[in-house]
């Protein structure tokens, strides 16, 4: 049995476009630059001098920014084509590393997490974009798999080697090693951007057609509400108080980077398994099934002062939240076209960045008023009722024939 599902992986492997692997590439590098740009900023901007409140502050701003761009960056690929602007997301975000490695400077500083938020926006939201151009139906869900598998490697891997340097000679010179690799993954991003000129047609139609697709779309616009829900549960609990959880609990800095890491492996070796499941079982059972699992992990968490019980959470944690991301990112482009996938992955993202936008600020409250660990269970409780909410309307979409997908556009041949 086993023999069969990997018979059948390496030969669908095959089928795939190279392509896709070279733009799988390109999402690998670019988590490994943006992971340990995450990881680290915060400590050097606060050693340069830096308030908490303005470090604060300017995260906001980030994230606010990406919230207001991911539509429109979205209907301008519509528009003019996906793979000019991930080279461009790709140059910006290494310019950032670099100008970091120049030094600390209180007024280039607080830009730069707003640059690296455009250009995230730019290359992971219009990477997902065009990954279904580039793919058939019967191929994304493994497509999928892989491009999701290589966010969680790079972000898991960025973060401990760039510590590593950091630690043994420096923030500089680790930024500036880091930037390098932002120069190598030019490479990959090139390959990406052979496209015949027919897919340059994306101006047919509305410019908003795929925004008010998503919102229009009942089944679609659940997929959104799903994705709100995973942006509330990473940024709003996992990244931000888990570690406060950590400290609190006595636990070093390298047992709290060691938990995450597990949870980027884990998560990274269950998404390639999780494309198959998405295959079988269909894109709205995944989803279900991956909330409720991220719920489990929430209160666990909360439940629990030992560190080898909280590393098992943050790891079935992961494991769901790949499973729900491929099986989300499979569905809208199975039912998107290039004409508007790109304006309907923005409303798709811009759903995750509300949710970090206004869950941490939220729990922040929680936490202050009954402690930290307060937060797993108010927010675990909030995420039960939303999965409640999300799992009626998927039951009753299932009743119900939807909409017919639309035409899927050919898939360009490489140049």
């Amino acid at each position: 049995m086993v023999g069969r599902v990997i018979k059948h992986f390496i030969a669908a492997l095959r089928d795939l476009d190279g392509r896709v692997i070279a733009l799988c590439l390109v999402i690998f590098l670019a988590d490994m630059v943006c992971g340990f740009f995450v990881a680290s900023f915060p400590i050097y901007a606060r050693e340069a001098g830096m308030s908490l409140p303005v470090i604060g502050a300017v995260t906001t701003v980030a994230a606010l920014v990406q919230l207001a761009v991911a539509i429109p960056f979205g209907v301008l690929s519509d528009r003019l084509g996906r793979s000019g602007f991930i080279i461009t997301g790709v140059a910006a975000i290494t310019l950032n590393m670099f100008a970091m490695a120049w030094g600390p400077s209180l007024w280039l500083l607080p830009l730069c997490p707003v640059i690296n938020g455009l250009a995230v926006t730019i290359v992971f939201q219009l990477g997902h974009a065009h990954m279904g151009d580039i793919t058939t139906p019967a191929q994304r869900s493994l497509a999928f798999g892989l491009n999701s598998s290589a966010m969680a490697l790079g972000f898991g891997l960025g973060p401990y080697l760039g510590g590593l340097l950091g630690d043994r000679y420096g923030y500089g010179v680790a930024y500036f090693c880091v930037a390098l690799i932002g120069c190598a993954y030019l490479v990959p991003a090139r390959a990406c951007h052979r496209e015949r000129p027919q897919v340059r047609r994306f101006g047919s139609g509305s410019l908003l057609s795929g925004a008010r697709l998503m919102l229009g779309r009942p089944d679609l616009r659940l997929v959104a509400f799903g994705n709100l829900l995973l942006g509330m549960t990473f940024t709003g609990i996992l990244s931000t108080f888990v570690p406060l959880y950590g400290k609190e609990l006595l636990l070093t800095q390298a047992a709290i980077g060691s938990m995450f890491v597990t949870r980027s492996l884990v998560s990274a070796a269950g998404r390639l398994a999780n494309s198959l499941l998405v295959r079988r079982a269909g894109s709205m059972s995944v989803m279900v099934v991956a909330l409720f699992f991220i719920d489990v992990a929430v209160f666990g968490i909360g439940t629990t002062t030992r560190p080898g019980v909280m590393a098992a959470c943050l790891a079935l944690e992961g494991l769901a939240y790949g499973g729900f991301m491929v099986a989300g990112l499979t569905y809208v482009a199975n039912h998107t076209t290039a004409v508007n996938r790109g304006a309907a992955g923005g409303v798709y993202a811009m759903a995750s960045a509300l949710g970090g936008c206004i869950a941490p600020w939220i729990l922040g409250i929680v936490a202050e008023q009954w402690g930290v660990r307060s937060v797993f269970f108010v927010a675990g409780a909030t995420l039960a009722v939303g999965l409640a909410i999300f799992a009626a309307q998927a039951a009753a979409l299932q009743k119900i024939p939807g909409p017919a997908s639309p035409d899927e556009e050919v898939v360009p041949a490489s140049v």
